[in-house]
């Protein structure tokens, strides 16, 4: 019988990655980025933009909706 690694195995969780989490699901979501950014209280659209993470399905979701309601590209 082999014995198992029981050490824990702890992930690079800090609270600040919550602040990214947040403004992604926003923007995910639909919000529009200047009210992103006001309830986030960036300075600017760049700050907002850089705490925005898209994951790629998101992405493919949103060209997915383009190409339904305008077509592909010629």
């Amino acid at each position: 019988m082999t014995e198992k690694n029981r050490a824990p195995n702890f992930m690079d969780i800090y609270p600040h990655i919550f602040r990214h989490t947040f403004v992604t699901k926003c923007i995910q979501s639909g919000m529009n980025a200047a009210t992103v950014q006001k309830i986030a209280r960036h300075s600017n659209e760049k700050m907002t933009n850089y705490y925005t993470h898209l994951e790629e399905e998101h992405i493919d979701d949103e060209y997915e909706r383009y190409v339904q309601k305008y077509g592909t590209e010629t």
